[in-house]
């Protein structure tokens, strides 16, 4: 695992993708997203034009475009890199 500690340099979003990133395990995923689900609570403003649909379009896609594996799950270090992809709001800005 990537260790990522707080730097009060770093913003919010910016640790959360870190976390995202550095996913490794179920548990380090999850922690990860219920980090992002608070920074969504508290700073709604940056998520505003993520729709369920882009969400779900940009997953399916990132998916698609990992390499098949002889296995049929997806481990958590790729399922974290689709969702880093997917809901990094600074990847959406002109």
């Amino acid at each position: 695992m990537k260790l990522v500690a707080y730097d009060h340099g770093v913003d919010a979003l910016a640790l959360g993708m870190q976390r995202l990133d550095a996913a490794q395990t179920k548990d380090e995923l999850v922690e990860a997203l219920w980090d992002l689900r608070d920074l969504v609570y508290d700073q709604p403003e940056i998520w505003g034009a993520l729709t369920a649909e882009m969400v779900l379009q940009g997953l399916a896609y990132e998916l698609e475009q990992t390499p098949a594996d002889e296995g049929s799950q997806v481990s958590v270090s790729v399922l974290a890199s689709a969702l880093l992809r997917v809901l990094d709001p600074r990847s959406r800005e002109p």
